[in-house]
């Protein structure tokens, strides 16, 4: 039995059997449901092709495992790991007290024991009988003078599983696993209770908007890309998007002799509802936004209120009417993570405990989806320096950085991740785990200030971290696309003269996963007409896909040339062997 999620399956019954017969048996379910991870029966940490069980608190960020764990293969092979690739202290621990005793062969900060029984079942019961007793023992003596000196919340401390903390994951696990036997599948994945998508709207008179439809095909979408020229609509039509999905309110200047109407199809419990509105007349009657979930943000994303805020002003920041400003004006600041963390601090009993309980998530999201990010330092009550922890690929050990220092690139992630959570959180305050919000979120020009590689990435990042929102995304750039998932929706806005359509690309939607940059800058979603340079040579022009390609053809060209001067056999033979390597 190789496959993965089986293997889950079993080694969650074995030590359930184990934990009937001795109630102490605590060991940690995954916290979070992270790409989706917990919907589809991965209950442990790992991936495809391992997974994790730990029996102890203690995160390696570096590595994103447990410091202690037992390791299981798909191929039922069984090991004891050690990862502190992330503290120096835990490093330090492990080396005098445990290296030793439970014969370790080391790897740098990674420690291993592998266990050669042919029986993975009697590999585990041995493993449990043995060294997770040592473990416990060296826990038990000399942790606590070890690791004295740091706080209680701290993730330096390495100690046995609560049986609070067992009991907490383990209801996760079962909720999920109820949801599993649902035969709903839709209201599964994006709740039966709260409206989290949107399937269909109609807007009309809206600032340079006449009339425009957009339908989306598939519940599951998650991503609606918009394209189109500059001056062409798109950010208005984003604002067009948040002011119905916000109920917001239209200014006298934005109303006309055409009333500004529009027809919304929500995704909400489990049926498709409908909406209607005109003008300021017909809003939704509470006035409140209508998806559970609602974040907006223009292009200007670079910024964040890093000054402390009273707890009336950051209420007001996340109040109805400024929650529209970023989308709405230039150069408005986002909400700082840091302020929000001090004011978690500083408040009630409940706003602290709130903090505790996110400030793992929070650190995993970000850990996750910034490049090289391995540890984030939050500050205290009152004190802004956040300390963000890298690693640098090309030499050992970690460097901590403060906002300031920070590349833009970094900047427009991190503002936009912070910003995003503490909306959710305030709007769903009864989550703690991101990947279970649900709602909209809207992002102008979200290839801005990022590498290509970066903007690539962002879209994949989010996907995984937020499965439950649907991001709806205007871009310039082809890049994102490339990070598009299953289900995505694209949409080109077009401008003539005073008239603003919105054109549907089921082309680009078919066929999304099989096209390169130079296909998508060239079709109808972006419209370039010439991808060579205006200074090419068009009989030297290279078509391959790659610059490995280019290389080797200018490595090989004069071997090619007195044969085949225009080179025609030499590229067919390179798109015959990159087809074969694919």
């Amino acid at each position: 039995m190789n496959h993965i999620r089986e293997l889950h399956e079993e080694i969650y019954n074995l030590l359930l059997q184990k934990r009937d017969l001795n109630p102490r048996l605590n060991f940690t379910f995954r916290k979070s449901n992270h790409a989706a991870r917990l919907e589809n029966g991965y209950w442990f940490y790992g991936n495809d092709e391992y997974l994790a069980v730990s029996f102890w608190s203690g995160m390696d960020w570096k590595n994103r495992t447990p410091n202690i764990a037992l390791i299981i293969t798909r191929n039922r092979q069984c090991f004891l790991e050690i990862n502190v690739a992330d503290s120096e202290m835990k490093l330090a621990f492990v080396n005098e007290f445990l290296t030793d005793r439970l014969n370790l062969g080391n790897q740098g900060r990674r420690f291993v024991k592998e266990y050669t029984n042919y029986d993975l079942t009697e590999n585990i019961l041995n493993f449990l009988k043995t060294d997770k007793e040592i473990i416990d023992e060296v826990l038990r003596v000399e942790s606590g003078d070890f690791f004295k000196y740091s706080p209680s919340n701290s993730s330096e401390i390495i100690q046995p599983i609560s049986n609070n903390e067992f009991k907490k994951r383990h209801k996760k696990v079962l909720d999920y696993k109820e949801a599993q036997t649902n035969d709903d599948e839709e209201k599964f994945l994006y709740g039966s209770e709260k409206p989290s998508k949107i399937i269909d709207l109609k807007i009309r008179n809206f600032g340079l908007i006449e009339s425009v439809e957009m339908n989306i095909e598939f519940v599951k979408n998650q991503w609606i890309f918009i394209t189109g020229d500059n001056g062409s609509g798109k950010t208005n039509l984003l604002r067009a998007i948040a002011t119905i999905l916000g109920n917001r309110h239209l200014e006298k200047s934005e109303l006309s002799n055409k009333p500004f109407e529009s027809e919304l199809t929500l995704f909400k419990n489990g049926r498709h509802d409908s909406y209607q509105r005109l003008d300021n007349y017909e809003m939704h009657r509470s006035r409140r936004p209508l998806i559970q979930g609602l974040a907006m943000y223009g292009p200007y994303r670079l910024d964040v209120s890093s000054k402390p805020m009273t707890l009336n002003n950051f209420k007001k920041a996340l109040g109805k009417v400024d929650s529209f400003r970023s989308l709405f004006r230039s150069a408005e600041p986002l909400l700082g993570i840091d302020n929000q963390f001090s004011i978690w601090r500083s408040g009630t009993a409940i706003e602290k405990e709130r903090f505790h309980k996110r400030a793992y998530f929070i650190k995993s999201v970000l850990t996750d989806v910034v490049p090289n990010l391995v540890d984030v330092h939050f500050s205290e009550a009152g004190n802004n320096s956040t300390e963000y922890v890298f690693t640098d690929p090309d030499t050992p050990g970690n460097y901590c950085v403060l906002w300031n220092g920070l590349s833009s690139g970094i900047k427009s992630m991190l503002a936009l991740l912070g910003d995003i959570l503490i909306r959710f959180y305030d709007q769903q305050r009864d989550i703690d785990d991101p990947s279970e919000f649900k709602g909209v979120v809207l992002i102008d020009e979200i290839d801005l200030h990022l590498h290509p590689q970066g903007q690539k990435d962002l879209v994949i990042n989010l996907t995984k971290t937020f499965p439950g929102i649907q991001f709806i995304a205007s871009t310039h750039s082809p890049i994102p696309l490339l990070g598009a998932p299953h289900y995505s929706e694209f949409f080109r806005v077009e401008r003539s003269f005073k008239t603003v359509t919105v054109k549907s690309m089921d082309f680009i939607k078919d066929h999304i996963y099989n096209l390169l940059p130079n296909q998508l800058l060239t079709s109808q979603l972006f419209g370039l007409t010439e991808i060579r340079s205006a200074y090419a040579n068009s009989s030297n022009v290279f078509t391959g896909t790659t610059m490995v390609d280019y290389e080797d053809y200018l490595s090989n060209k004069e071997n090619y040339q007195m044969k085949d001067p225009d080179n025609q056999k030499f590229i067919d033979d390179l798109k015959h062997k990159w087809s074969e390597k694919r």
